[in-house]
């Protein structure tokens, strides 16, 4: 199948579902093509809160950005198989649970102390636990993924939270 022909066939995904594809496909191409601007934790204008810091932070966000443009392509590409048949939008419903549940688990651990400590040479702990970002990002994913796991679930109907089509 080649990709004229999917793109001209149906789109057989629930509306979420498409934009939540379009979405993730657009986000990956940023965190690849990312603006490696020169990193200022002083500046507070646009583009330097855009910036990548020091390190191997440009590496990271080009792989998430790859991960996320092949996941968004994954569920376009798979838009042209009806409904009832695609086992992929189905396993999605179970997987995006088990993510939000992770998060879930995640935002506890650091609630109760046990989120991990970065340790100095001495080993004095210098930080614990997940920032203040990273538990407004790890709180977006349990509550996004969590709520359009469920949504899915309920549009899909029988198997819909089994992660097996009907026809299976």
């Amino acid at each position: 199948m080649s990709l004229p022909t999917v793109l001209s066939g149906p789109l057989n995904l629930p509306p979420l579902i498409l934009l939540h594809a379009t979405g993730m496909t657009f986000v990956g191409l940023y965190f690849i093509f990312r603006p490696l601007i020169p990193y200022s934790p002083q500046k507070t204008s646009f583009l330097s809160k855009l910036a990548v810091p020091p390190d191997r932070t440009a590496e990271t966000s080009t792989m998430l950005g790859a991960t996320t443009l092949g996941l968004g392509l994954a569920y376009l590409g798979i838009s042209y198989v009806d409904i009832n048949k695609n086992q992929f939008l189905y396993l999605s419903v179970p997987v995006r649970l088990l993510l939000a549940g992770l998060g879930g688990m995640r935002l506890l651990a650091d609630a109760v102390g046990m989120g991990g400590s970065d340790r100095d040479e001495k080993g004095n702990r210098k930080r614990k636990g997940l920032s203040k970002e990273g538990k407004s990002e790890m709180a977006f994913l349990l509550i996004y993924d969590g709520l359009q796991a469920l949504w899915l679930g309920w549009w899909l109907g029988e198997g819909g939270f089994s992660g097996r089509p009907p026809v299976y």
